[in-house]
């Protein structure tokens, strides 16, 4: 009797089991004057609004003709103090937190895109436990995505890879995440057995704690792994970083974000493109420079692809 009493008045007051803490959540920022919040994905204004600097919890997203649009569950206050919001708005008024921003608030950094393409003209891009299968040709997401991870990939983990990339002969498929990768095997559809593998172990001269994002070039004769504001080019025949490496993107990449990338993947026409936040740049490998023009909006440009500031 005095257990249930106990409990009872533990789950009345707030306090031990009704005091758990929830799973921390993507932190964004409002950007905008002020910020329409609607009932559904996509819809018209109808709960109220935000203001330039709120701070929300975006809990889920969702791809409406293009537009990413973001599931805000609750906005925090100075003092952490939670206020429902429970509506939609459009991820491009919104401005994903650090990762050191969203500790402080007892949140997490919004998951950046990742993606790499298979030769046959297909890109995939991850964000978080989702992809979207992307038609390089069409330029556009196709048609029922995103999808989970989980149940279409696998052997690769289902809430989220850190890098991806594959060989121009299209037969193998790289996943990382933190230490560690994944072979993935295109004929079989299936991460080979006995992965995933530390990359210590494996890919000698590249960072061993993980790595932001990567690429191979289109004559496979090399791999360029990026972390942060330096990057590291790998001989796949040596199975060696080259010598003299990490080096720095502001010397190397003229045009290129120096302080990092969220995700690149190249063409067969001799361009490597880069994603970072909401934007994207083309680089031309033989000009050794940024095309003109970019950076670019996502939105827009990669139809049914999620766009973040």
């Amino acid at each position: 009797m005095i257990h249930r009493r106990v409990l009872l008045l533990a789950l009345v007051s707030g306090v031990g089991v009704a005091s758990a803490e929830q799973p921390a959540c993507p932190l964004y920022k409002v950007n905008v004057s002020l910020l329409a919040v609607s009932k559904d994905a996509g819809g018209s204004p109808g709960k109220g609004g935000l203001f330039d600097g709120d701070i929300t919890c975006v809990s889920r997203l969702q791809i409406v003709k293009g537009q990413t649009w973001g599931f805000i569950a609750y906005k925090l206050s100075a003092d952490k103090a939670r206020t429902p919001v429970d509506g939609w708005s459009s991820l491009q008024f919104l401005q994903g937190l650090t990762s050191a921003e969203a500790a402080t608030l007892g949140g997490i950094a919004p998951p950046p895109l990742t993606v790499f393409a298979w030769p046959d003209g297909k890109a995939f891009f991850f964000k978080g436990s989702e992809y979207i299968r992307y038609d390089i040709k069409a330029n556009r997401a196709d048609e029922g995505y995103p999808k989970k991870i989980a149940g279409n990939w696998a052997g690769v983990w289902p809430d989220g890879i850190d890098a991806a990339f594959t060989f121009p002969d299209g037969k193998k498929a790289y996943f990382f995440k933190g230490s560690e990768y994944i072979r993935y095997d295109r004929e079989t559809d299936h991460a080979d057995e006995g992965y995933p593998q530390k990359l210590a172990a494996n890919w000698i001269g590249v960072w061993p704690n993980g790595i932001d994002a990567a690429f191979a070039l289109p004559n496979g004769k090399k791999v360029y792994f990026f972390k942060g504001s330096e990057y590291i080019r790998y001989d796949i025949k040596a199975n060696r970083a080259d010598e003299g490496y990490p080096q720095k993107l502001a010397a190397n990449w003229i045009g290129v974000w120096p302080n990092g990338i969220d995700a690149a993947f190249a063409l067969p026409n001799g361009k490597v493109l880069f994603f970072k936040g909401s934007q994207y740049i083309s680089f031309d490998i033989k000009a050794d420079r940024a095309d003109a023009g970019y950076p670019r909006p996502i939105a827009g440009n990669w139809d049914g692809v999620w766009s973040q500031k």
